[in-house]
This record gives C-alpha cells, structure tokens and sequence, in this order.
C-alpha cells in the first residue's frame, strides 16, 4: 500500500521497495487519500487479512491469486479519483518528457536559449517571493503518473548548506491551486474575504 500524498515521507521508499521485492508474490495498491484512514477502511483491513492469512497462515482459498497486480488511484482533486488496475508499475506505456525551467517563472519543451536564473529569500514564509515557481499549460488532457526527476544547478552565496523540495501542483484554468490531500493534511485554496 503506498500513498501519493505521502511524497516527501514514505511514497518513495513504498515504490522501491515494492519494485526491488524479488518476488513475483506481490501487489501494489496506490491511493491518494489520507494513508491511515485508508489504510484502516473495512475492505483494506480485510484484504490485509487476506494477505497475511496465505502468507503467514498458509491458507489457500484467500482469493489474493486473483487480485489485480497493480492498483493506481488516478486523481483530479481532493478526494476525487478513479482507481485503475494495472499490470506493473512503473507503466510500460509511460511517455517521458524533457522539460526546461525558464527564469523567472516558465517550464517548456523548449530549451531556454539564454542563461538566466531566479531568487527566492528562504527564510520567508507567508506571501512574497520565498519559492521560485515555474509554470505550464497543457493543451491537452494530461496524466501524470509515476517517476519524475529534477536537475537542478543552485547556489547560496551566503550559506553551505542547502535544502531543496521540489512540488508539483495541479491549478485550475484560473490559476488556483486544487485542493489535494498531502502529508495527510488536507490543502484547499485560502479563502477570500470580500
């Protein structure tokens, strides 16, 4: 079981350690939801149940044979997703894109021809510049599941330490960011007071 939302925790090692399994006894269930409710739903517990009782008990008639290998919850938005069955993950069909981050602010399929670079005061919190964004937009519908990877050439001139999370967020044809839940928090755009 491993959870998009638990990228910067647990999602990653879940997915290796399910790939590096040797093993050809194994399932992966991936969701987007909040990991231990999940995690506890009724039908979760008892496929756990399933599972320990043909591998630990050695019971036959479990049904875990039958189960689909791979299960992926396909999100849009906070609690809003389908789950898809799947073969094996990382998918096979996956296309992979180069993209180009473009100061101050554009990610492209093109590579940028000048050399230009971006800021940000990472002691700031709150509104103001203390992250550099980058943006794009998709002209058509776009799935994006699975691995990514980042290059990223930085410095900080006045320090020798440094400490980088890179985020992906969906935003909506205004801009908006939509809502998804992540480090079992629950994000939802601020609220304007009018």
């Amino acid at each position: 079981m491993a959870s998009w939302q638990d990228q910067g925790l647990h999602t990653c090692g879940t997915l290796e350690g399910w790939k590096k399994i040797q093993s050809n006894d194994k399932w992966l269930e991936c969701h987007g939801r909040k990991k231990w409710a999940f995690y506890y739903l009724p039908e979760q517990v008892e496929k756990q149940r399933a599972f320990f009782n043909k591998f630990l008990k050695g019971k036959t008639d479990t049904g875990v044979e039958r189960w689909p290998k791979v299960i992926l919850e396909i999100r849009d938005g906070f609690y809003k997703g389908k789950f898809r069955e799947e073969k094996e993950f990382p998918l096979a069909r996956a296309e992979y894109k180069r993209l180009y981050l473009d100061a101050p602010g554009s990610l492209s399929t093109n590579l940028p021809t000048h050399e230009r670079s971006t800021w940000y005061d990472s002691l700031a919190s709150g509104p103001g510049r203390h992250r550099s964004e980058f943006d794009i937009t998709f002209d058509v519908e776009t799935e994006i599941t699975g691995y990514m990877s980042a290059k990223l050439f930085m410095e900080s001139p006045q320090s020798d330490d440094m400490h980088v999370f890179v985020t992906l967020w969906k935003l909506d044809k205004n801009g908006e960011p939509v809502g998804m839940t992540y480090y079992a928090q629950v994000f939802s755009p601020p609220v304007k007071l009018t």
